[in-house]
């Protein structure tokens, strides 16, 4: 497992329910040519969504889900 992976499940799995109240989801947006992040992100479980531009620039979009 990469390092970057790890720390982010460790992320995703320090959060609860609790400290999301209120906030919008956790998203990521990853240029499509860059296909490390995406497959982090997949591997994360997030969702993906319809491609958006950010910045001026054409991104993939992530949506993570809350965990349980």
């Amino acid at each position: 497992m990469t390092p970057v992976l790890e720390s982010e499940r460790l992320v995703l799995r320090g959060w609860r329910k609790d400290d999301l109240l209120g906030l919008p989801p956790l998203m990521s947006f990853v240029h499509p040519e860059n296909l490390p992040s995406q497959a982090v992100v997949e591997r994360l479980g997030a969702t993906p969504l319809p491609p958006t531009t950010l910045r001026g620039e054409p991104r993939l979009c992530f949506r993570h889900a809350v965990p349980a």
